[in-house]
């Protein structure tokens, strides 16, 4: 074997692995946008009786909400009276906060820094692997005069064995368990994202706002998290640059000799 043969040999084996370390990287994603969004069952009386409405900032129709404060959000009574100014949904639909976030007055906004293993094939693993936290914008108005939202799902309480996940209330600061999310189903998970769907309960801090028991079924959830995407490593591409030079020279060096 000649000192080209060893030195490309030696230089393919250096972009393999290079490529399999990159490839290895690349599998950890990092969530930057998409929407969590409850279905609340207005058949259930508690439900129908203790939830008025829900907004988010990124939807206001005549923007009066646009990034209000905890004391400014409007009560169950306010925003039925300002319905030409905020969207209502019976379906809560909260946009997930990207890396940074602005907090309006009290507001305690969450950024998103959740990561994951696109590669794993069932929730267990998912949860296994899964770190940070996923931050929404929006508030849910129950008929108390009561204002939650802006939750996030931290991946610490994700539990991918019992199939639990927790959403925590962080409008005002507090950061208290609201809704407990169970019989999770990981619908897709790729290098472009992943959706999970679910049931919604009440957790005991929320639950006598509705006049319901912890545990209380009030509807169901998706979660759609987007990602960008993940370039490869410079030296990938450098690695690539070097076997391709050397395959070029190795080349010209057998024309030479053969022309000899």
């Amino acid at each position: 074997m000649n000192q080209n043969r060893i030195n490309l040999k030696n230089a393919t084996c250096g972009a393999l692995l290079l490529l399999g370390s990159a490839s290895a990287n690349a599998t950890m994603q990092t969530v930057t946008g998409g929407t969590f969004q409850i279905h609340y069952d207005t058949s259930i009386a508690g439900v129908a009786a203790g939830y008025s409405g829900f907004f988010s900032d990124q939807v206001v129709s005549g923007g009066t909400y646009n990034g209000l404060s905890y004391s400014e959000l409007p009560n169950g009574t306010a925003i039925v009276n300002a319905a030409n100014n905020v969207t209502l949904y019976s379906d809560a639909i909260a946009s997930i906060n990207n890396a940074t976030v602005v907090n309006p007055g009290t507001r305690a906004r969450i950024a998103t820094d959740f990561q994951y293993d696109d590669t794993a094939l069932t929730l267990t693993d998912f949860a296994t692997t899964a770190t940070g936290k996923i931050g929404t914008t929006g508030a849910s108005i129950l008929s108390t005069n009561t204002d939650t939202g802006d939750f996030f799902l931290d991946s610490a309480s994700l539990d991918g064995t019992a199939n639990t996940w927790q959403t925590v209330n962080q409008i005002d600061f507090l950061g208290f368990a609201a809704f407990d999310l169970t019989d999770l189903v990981l619908g897709s998970n790729s290098a472009g994202g992943f959706t999970i769907t679910g049931k919604t309960k009440l957790n005991a801090n929320l639950a006598p706002f509705f006049g319901m028991s912890a545990g209380d079924y009030v509807g169901d959830f998706t979660l759609n998290a987007t990602v960008s995407s993940v370039p490869v490593p410079a030296a990938v591409w450098l690695f690539g640059s070097a076997l391709s030079g050397l395959l070029v020279s190795s080349r010209k060096k057998g024309l030479t000799k053969v022309s000899a």
